[in-house]
């Protein structure tokens, strides 16, 4: 069993090996030397910082981080290999100002099929040639993201700011896969409502709502009257049928194509 495992992590590093290098063959010298930056000096001052997987002390590692001007998200996700060992690891820290002043740290083992995941989406993300790696990203206080993969000793980082273009759906779509096997909380529904004399109005939208992840959204409701405007589903109905509220279903698509359905709900008032 032991020599079995030993081939498959082999011949993995080897396939993973080839295909950076005959990528990076095909990358104009611009694309090779783009802008870089080193990934970990933005840890500095973080409140996990001692906990943090970093990226100069791996030889395979890739991370997705997003973080808020004002303090919306705050998030690093990283997927490491152990040095010297055939274990795979996910690492999430996930720190929000708002609304609860949440911070988590966690870790857990990934398997040799999601670590195989995970570089089989880099790669077809085009991802070591890619040439969006203009560190202008053109916002001030705005949401930030970026992903960052290495390989032995090529490093990329690419960054880009909350309402990019579509040419950046694809890693929209990379970081999603990557949260989601961290156990990263998909999006419930968050329901705000106030009473207007035997009515009840009713916004709607999914609880963290982050356009860089949800491709699209929407509700499935028995009631009628109901329209999205700007991004929130608005309702009224009459305060006899508030608890049918919980009947109502969210669609979400996310960027890597998967589609959830909930009716998981959070209200206020």
């Amino acid at each position: 069993m032991k020599n079995l495992l030993f081939i498959i992590l082999f011949l993995t590093i080897i396939a993973c090996q080839t295909t950076i290098e005959k990528k990076e063959q095909y990358c104009s010298q611009t694309e090779k030397n783009g802008y870089n930056i080193n990934p970990d000096s933005f840890l500095a001052g973080h409140k996990y910082f001692n906990k943090l997987a970093k990226i100069n002390d791996f030889d395979t590692i890739y991370r997705f981080e997003g973080h808020g001007g004002w303090g919306e998200i705050d998030y690093i996700c990283t997927i490491y290999k152990q040095l010297d060992s055939a274990v795979y690891k996910i690492q999430l820290t996930n720190q929000r100002k708002n609304p609860d002043r949440v911070s988590i740290f966690s870790e857990k083992v990934l398997s040799i099929d999601e670590w195989k995941y995970i570089q089989k989406k880099v790669d077809e993300s085009n991802f070591w040639c890619y040439n969006y790696l203009n560190p202008d990203i053109g916002c001030i206080d705005c949401t930030i993201y970026s992903i960052t993969a290495k390989y032995k000793k090529t490093t990329r980082t690419i960054r880009w700011s909350l309402g990019k273009g579509e040419e950046y759906n694809f890693l929209r779509g990379l970081g999603v896969d990557i949260l989601e096997l961290a156990d990263y909380p998909m999006p419930k529904i968050m329901v705000y409502y106030r009473k207007i004399k035997d009515s009840i109005a009713i916004d709607m939208i999914p609880s963290d709502f982050n356009s860089n992840t949800i491709k699209r959204f929407e509700f499935k409701s028995g009631f009628k009257g109901g329209e999205i405007n700007d991004g929130i589903y608005y309702l009224k109905i009459h305060k006899k049928d508030f608890e049918k509220v919980n009947d109502i279903e969210m669609v979400v698509e996310f960027f890597n194509g998967k589609i959830r359905t909930t009716t998981e709900k959070e209200f206020k008032e």
